[in-house]
């Protein structure tokens, strides 16, 4: 079995001071869960996440830790698919 390392999912991009941060507590809407966390926004777009320990529900899981990737991914659909059958044709 395989150890694996945990780095930082949300590094503070280059040129950006920590100070620049600004702290937000809420929830997360990554699973359903809906955890406590406080969140870091820099002009507005999320920087980082953390649980909030403040809150007896503060934690976070592996999906909410990796918010800002998943939430800024090239990858993600920023738009409804268009159903190209009938509906219910596979």
């Amino acid at each position: 079995m395989m150890k694996q390392t945990h780095t930082d999912p949300t590094p503070i991009e280059d040129g950006q001071q920590s100070s620049d941060i600004e702290w937000r507590e809420g929830l997360c809407g990554i699973c359903p869960a809906g955890c406590w966390v406080k969140v870091g926004l820099a002009n507005g777009r999320l920087v980082d996440i953390r649980a909030d320990e403040t809150h007896t529900l503060g934690m976070i899981c592996q999906r909410g830790r990796y918010a800002p990737q998943i939430v800024y991914s090239d990858h993600r659909l920023k738009h409804p698919l268009k159903r190209t059958g009938a509906r219910g044709s596979y």
